[in-house]
């Protein structure tokens, strides 16, 4: 679960380094939505997404869950989840110890 956390959060370094990188176009500086960012990379794949969840899954899913969630910044979304994770893997499982020999 940690090494899931870290790895989110090293995902959400990444889409912030995207940001810097190559800037939405416009005249004042703002952040890629985390739906803007998935279509730009996936495109047509990304547009299959959400009539996938609403008919395989759940349409309550779509409209309370994934759908408010491609809103929000996409730097932010795996950046909280991982950051989330490791502190709950910390509450869980508690620190590492390292062995000494």
């Amino acid at each position: 679960m940690r090494l899931i956390g870290w790895l989110l959060v090293i995902a959400g370094l990444a889409a912030l380094g995207y940001n810097f990188w190559e800037p939405p176009r416009g005249d004042e500086f703002r952040f890629y939505a985390l739906g803007e960012l998935g279509y730009h990379f996936l495109r047509e794949d990304y547009l299959l997404l959400e009539p996938a969840i609403t008919n395989h899954v759940s349409k309550s899913l779509w409209d309370n869950v994934v759908q408010p969630l491609t809103l929000f910044w996409a730097w932010g979304v795996p950046m909280v989840g991982g950051v989330v994770l490791i502190l709950l893997s910390r509450l869980l499982f508690g620190r590492r110890r390292r062995a000494r020999a």
